[in-house]
Order: structure tokens, then sequence, then C-alpha cells
């Protein structure tokens, strides 16, 4: 065999092995983290029955919403954060609904 043809045929079973890129996941990532608007609304499911009909592709899902949590609490103590270290995602947050309100004859945010 001579060289260039030696060379050729090393590079083909480079080519065709493992030199091949990893194919990336189709499915996207979502973590809801909230408190009891979206746990009771069940966001993930109603979000990831969006995402099949409209033929988006695959959707998984996770929600952590303990009732009457804010983001806060969330960061502080929360599993919330564990899973954000420990995986990546698109994350959709909610607060708690009622920060910034003040009791009056009219409301307003502060």
């Amino acid at each position: 065999m001579t060289r260039p043809t030696l060379f050729v045929a090393i590079a083909l079973c480079i080519a065709t092995t493992g030199a091949a890129k990893p194919q990336q996941s189709d499915t996207t990532r979502v973590l809801f983290i909230g408190n009891s608007y979206t746990y009771f609304n069940n966001l993930p499911e109603v979000f990831a029955r969006l995402a099949e009909a409209g033929h988006h592709g695959r959707v998984e899902t996770r929600m952590v919403a303990p009732g009457g949590w804010r983001l806060k609490d969330h960061w502080e103590k929360g599993s919330a954060r564990q899973l954000l270290d420990a995986e990546k995602w698109i994350v959709v947050l909610q607060d708690q609904s009622s920060l910034g309100w003040t009791i009056g004859s009219r409301g307003k945010i502060t």
C-alpha cells in the first residue's frame, strides 16, 4: 500500500468511526419556579400540551411551586436553586402575587 493510499484509508477510518458529532437532544427543558398560582393552574402541563399541539418538539417540564413562596424564598431555601445548578433549563418565574401592593383606597405598586 502506498503512502497516500494509507493516509486516505486512515483518514476514512477516523471519519467514519469515533469522530462523528454527538447528536443534540430535540427536547426543550423548562423549569417553572413559582407558588400556588403555578401549581394549581398546572402551568407546566398546559405549556407542554401547547408545545405539542403546535408541533414545537418535545418539552420536558419540572415545577417547584410551594404555596405562598416568593422568588427570594426559592433562592434562599428552595430546591429550585439546586436544579438550576445541576442542569440547564429555560426558566419561567412567577413571584408572589401580593408583593408591592399597599392597603388603601387605591392599590399601588411600590
